[in-house]
């Protein structure tokens, strides 16, 4: 792995422990960050589902979604450190990531149109011809995931490294998506699982399921990746 393909660490230095545990018992980084989200979620649900409704109340105006967006993010980062979470934290993070944040929706959005169009071409051309074409299919579909996780962990990262620019982010994503399959395929199989259960309980989509995601995103990154949030990382320690 080259310089280039490298987390961008934090200037502390990187606790090694959390990892070397991890790569003795991998089955803790599928079944702790689900845990640990599950718990501060049911602490915190009340204003978790309030943050979650104002984020739908702003995307419908679609230049607050973004904003609103890293707003959501930082509420449920509070809401993993234990800290206290109110309107004022929520509105603050409004200001604070209102550009960045849609820098980096607008690079999300352009991925996703640009992949929907790839995946609805290909499938309608070559995805029903043969066992080879459908094998194609799923490789794009899977390419789809990967940026989704790539978003997910730089909003993550957005609201807790101020330090870290667009490409550093994505880049960053991108790496911890690639580096880490099986977490990437769990939470995926989660946020379906929550969305199939949206269908059947519509608020789900606007009072739970945002908060549980971006729970699910930071805590994998905590657990992954320590060395890019280590003040996260000692706050964690004290108050867990």
């Amino acid at each position: 792995m080259n310089s280039e393909d490298k987390l961008v660490a934090a200037p502390e230095q990187a606790n090694d422990a959390g990892p070397a545990l991890l790569d003795r018992y991998a089955a803790l980084r599928l079944v702790l960050p689900v845990g640990r989200t599950l718990g501060d979620w049911w602490r915190e649900m009340l204003v978790l589902g309030v943050a979650c409704f104002a984020w739908l109340l702003l995307s419908l105006t679609v230049i607050g979604g973004p904003p609103a967006g890293a707003a959501l993010y930082a509420a449920a980062r509070g809401t993993a450190l234990h800290q206290h979470v109110d309107l004022r934290l929520f509105t603050t993070a409004l200001r604070a990531y209102f550009l960045k944040s849609w820098m980096v929706g607008l690079v999300g959005l352009f991925g996703i149109l640009f992949w929907w169009v790839d995946l609805t071409l290909y499938v309608n051309l070559l995805g029903g011809s043969s066992v080879l074409g459908w094998a194609g299919a799923i490789i794009i579909f899977y390419l789809g995931v990967i940026w989704l996780h790539t978003l997910s962990y730089a909003w993550s990262l957005m609201v807790c490294r101020d330090d870290l620019r667009l490409k550093q982010l994505l880049r960053n994503g991108l790496i911890l998506s690639l580096r880490f399959p099986a977490n990437t395929i769990t939470t995926s199989i989660i946020a379906g699982v929550l969305l199939l259960g949206a269908i059947y309980v519509p608020p789900l989509i606007g009072l739970v399921i945002p908060a549980l995601v971006a729970l699910l995103g930071l805590h994998n990154l905590y657990l992954l990746a320590p060395e890019l949030v280590p003040d996260d990382i000692e706050v964690l320690r004290v108050v867990s």
